[in-house]
Order: C-alpha cells, then structure tokens, then sequence
C-alpha cells in the first residue's frame, strides 16, 4: 500500500552511522545534490541522458589549476589507463599505464615514432614537403614505382639525383609496360658505354657516352 508524506521546509537526516534505503526502485524528482568527498556507484549498467559531462566544476582559476583533469580506468592487476587534458600544453593525451603519455587527435603522427598507413595515403590536393628543408627519401626493399596519368616532374634548384641507379647484369632486366618507356641501370659498365639502358616495345639499347659516340662516328 503506498504512503506519501509532505513536508513543508527542509528535512533533515542527520545519523552517526550509515544510512541505508533498501528498495525495488528509487525515483527522485529534482536535482540531486550531493556534497562530500566521495561518491560510489556499484552499478553493473550506468545510463546518462546527459551528452555533455563537467568534469573540475567549480574551477576557481584560469585553466585546470591542477593540472590535468580527465577519466581514469580501473584494470585491476595492470596499471590504470588514463586519458585526460593537460593545461600546461593544452591539449588531450592518453595513457595505458597513467605514467607515459601521447597527445591524441592532430598531434598524433609526431609522437608515433613508427606510423604505418591503414590504406592509401590521400594528399587530397596538398604536396608533401620538408618545411624544415631537409630531404626527403623513399626507402623500399624491392622497387619505387611512380604512376601518374599526365607524367611525373622532378623539380630541383640544380640537379635531380636518383640513388644508386644500380642494378646486377644477374639480375633480370626490368619488365616492360606496354606503351611506355623504361630506362634502367645496370652494374660493369664496359669502356664507353654509360649502364643506363632504355627499353621501348620497339627495341632495346644502351644511351652511349660521347666518348663512344665519337668513336662510333668515326667508325661509319
């Protein structure tokens, strides 16, 4: 049988112990306010209709005036993980220990010190440059293959170097593409010559040196 009772004012439960409220359900209309220093919720499922959580409320000074202010996970045996904001830099870092930190969102490429590509890389209309004006290399095991549908331009202040065009007369000659031109270099370049070969699909030669060249001529 329900019961309700009204209470005009404030109704205050003051005890020395604790104060326990068994229930199927509790339901409070108004705010809840609860002032202390701890608060303990032992709940398996946590449901907040609220999209926006205040964490440091009150702050009495410019920024987080202790420094960071965050959410921490509880992992048992391992340390704690942690992601939070740090005022000093003011930006978002994480944590899987809560003792080495990383930035997160734009900042992380420069602290990942190994980044590998989940997919092709998009420049979406920008160029990849050193702004530091250092070089930049292309490093592969096997090849660098560069395709574009209207040429590729090499631009430099004096000259394009291209390191080491080096390959073993062993090895096999690089395979030709239809319709395009291949120049390849190989290794024991014999007097005269200059180890840089083109191929077309109509013939295969060596560009001579002009040492070579003279001699040819002289020759015919």
């Amino acid at each position: 049988m329900s019961k309700t009772t009204r209470i005009t004012g404030d109704y205050d439960v003051i005890s020395s112990g604790d104060f326990n409220v068994t229930t199927t359900a509790m339901r409070l209309t108004g705010d809840l306010i609860v002032t202390g220093t701890t608060v303990t919720v032992n709940t398996t499922t946590t449901t907040i209709q609220d999209n926006i959580i205040t964490l440091n409320d009150g702050e009495a000074g410019a920024g987080v005036t202790l420094g960071f202010a965050g959410i921490e996970i509880d992992r048992r045996s391992e340390p704690n993980a942690v992601i939070r904001f740090n005022e000093s830099s003011d930006k978002w870092e994480s944590s899987p220990d809560g003792i080495a930190f990383e930035f997160v969102g734009a900042n992380d490429l420069i602290n990942d010190l190994t980044p590998q590509l989940g997919g092709n890389l998009d420049v979406n209309n920008f160029q990849i440059v050193s702004a530091a004006g250092g070089d930049i290399v292309l490093t592969a095991t096997d090849a660098v293959t560069l395709t574009a549908t209207n040429g590729i331009t090499l631009n430099a202040g004096t000259t394009v170097i291209v390191s080491p065009l080096a390959l073993d007369e062993t090895d096999p000659v690089p395979s030709l593409t239809s319709g395009l031109n291949t120049i390849y270099a190989v290794s024991g370049v014999t007097a005269g010559g200059s180890g840089i070969f083109f191929k077309s699909d109509a013939e295969e030669d060596e560009l001579i040196a002009k040492r070579k060249a003279i001699i040819y001529s002289m020759v015919f």
